[in-house]
């Protein structure tokens, strides 16, 4: 799924259902909550941390098929009654891609300051983006 896609793909959604076992931190979620989508999940990566406290959301320790299909059920009877999960966007803005950007290059510029780190770069490297490259590879070359 292309990433222009997503928010069209997700806007035609009345909740997300995520059965994962391992994830580190599903992008997916946040861009559920983003939505202002209710969002049932199993605990995997921060979704525990993501969804606390917010109605019509719910993490399932465990994934049986029984556990997922009750929290579906119960985020959609309170998604019907409440509309978009209240509060879901304002938790997602600290992963907006500008302020993460900007909590990058502040915690750099503490790192600098405090001599930790060099602005200047390794002998033989620049700071060249390649996309597209054979292989994937992106980054320093």
């Amino acid at each position: 799924l292309a990433p222009a896609a997503v928010p069209a793909q997700l806007a035609a959604c009345d909740a997300l259902l995520v059965t994962s076992i391992r994830e580190g931190g599903p992008l997916v979620v946040k861009e559920a909550l983003a939505m202002g989508l209710p969002v049932v999940s199993t605990a995997v990566g921060d979704v525990a941390e993501l969804l606390a406290g917010l109605p019509g959301c719910a993490v399932v320790a465990e994934a049986p098929p029984p556990l997922l299909a009750t929290g579906l059920a119960e985020a959609l009877a309170e998604a019907l009654a409440q509309g978009p999960v209240p509060g879901a966007r304002d938790r997602v803005r600290p992963y907006e891609q500008g302020r993460v950007a900007a909590r990058l290059a502040a915690i750099y510029g503490e790192l600098q300051a405090a001599g930790s780190i060099s602005a200047a770069r390794p002998e033989g490297r620049t700071a060249r983006m390649d996309r597209g490259t054979p292989g994937g590879r992106r980054g320093q070359r």
